[in-house]
């Protein structure tokens, strides 16, 4: 998925002017074409550095994914929007699921929902993933701490190495 901007002439005026369009190139008949999903119209505003930004939070949307990191500025609204549209007018259901089998879009009321016996390893990948972006493992040996207080603090064993804590 990804936008297009096009310019094209008013029919009446000869005007030019440019539209913006949602898009998404898929195979058929052994060539690559390209299908127009939505037409966002002449007035989209978004920078184009921000439009694969967008591009993929429309994809997470439409596939029942959560961001994993906040989404900064209108982007996660118009993504919301956008993806309402092109659920509203079907053309997310072409998309076969990884059985083959079309989505089905249903409404659920979210508050009634209840987790059930959940799962807390992804939390732990992510925090790790932090700590190991924020640097730990060396602020801890640069701050002086030994091995044995680096192994008592847990991250040694658990996050660098991913060994078993010993003992």
């Amino acid at each position: 998925m990804y936008l297009r901007q096009i310019k094209i002439s008013g029919r009446r005026s000869g005007d030019a002017c440019t539209t913006f369009r949602l898009a998404a190139s898929e195979w058929i008949g052994g060539r690559v074409k390209q299908r127009t999903l939505l037409n966002l119209g002449t007035n989209f505003s978004l920078p184009k550095e921000k439009w694969p930004e967008l591009c993929t939070r429309i994809e997470q949307i439409l596939a029942g994914q959560g961001a994993l990191f906040p989404v900064v500025g209108d982007i996660e609204q118009e993504a919301h929007r956008y993806a309402a549209l092109l659920i509203g007018k079907g053309g997310a259901k072409d998309r076969p699921d990884e059985n083959g089998s079309s989505f089905n879009y249903q409404e659920v009321a979210v508050n009634s929902l209840e987790l059930v016996r959940p799962r807390p390893i992804g939390v732990e990948h992510v925090g790790l993933g932090a700590l190991q972006e924020l640097h730990v493992p060396q602020i801890f040996a640069a701050s002086g701490l030994s091995k044995v207080q680096q192994d008592a603090a847990g991250w040694q064993s658990q996050a660098v190495n991913l060994r078993p804590m010993a003992g």
